[in-house]
């Protein structure tokens, strides 16, 4: 193993994140800092601060800035519900109870015909972008590249 990587990926959430960042930086750790898409919430990069500045990380197409209107709607009438922006998880449980919604509407009450009609779905757009439901009834969205640069969420694609 190096003792001097390019890049060091962090698998942490929230607060944990935050914790393993600010060590790094007070150990003044030269490599490139990656994480995964919680960095995507104004939350926690509101409780990082600078620390996060130029931090890589993937998110889903969906982020919390983005000006599409359903993501507004959402983000506001969360806001006037729990006092608080969204967290990732609120989005992804917004996600899950509207696939669930719509499973209702044309199933019995039965848990295998549930899982059937999950299966049945395919695919659903919804706060985080357009998921895919395969036939092992795992969702999957799609992840893009992103940095912290000057406070803000830039995504990009790679080349």
């Amino acid at each position: 193993a190096s003792t001097k990587p390019d890049a060091i990926y962090i698998i942490a959430l929230d607060k944990s994140l935050v914790a393993i960042i600010k060590q790094a930086r007070e150990m003044k750790v030269k490599a490139t800092l990656m994480t995964n898409w919680i960095l995507s919430n104004s939350s926690v990069r509101d409780l990082a601060g600078p620390l996060v500045e130029g931090v890589y990380f993937t998110t889903p197409s969906f982020n919390f800035e983005t000006p599409d209107p359903v993501v507004t709607q959402f983000r506001t009438d969360y806001q006037k519900v729990y006092g608080k922006a969204p967290s990732a998880y609120a989005a992804i449980a917004y996600d899950i109870v509207n696939i669930l919604g719509k499973v209702k509407k044309t199933s019995t009450d039965t848990g295998l015909d549930i899982i059937q009609k999950i299966k049945d779905i395919g695919g659903f757009k919804g706060i985080m972008g357009d998921l895919t439901i395969d036939s092992n009834k795992e969702i999957t969205f799609k992840l893009f590249p992103a940095k912290i640069e000057n406070g803000k969420v830039v995504t990009f694609e790679l080349k």
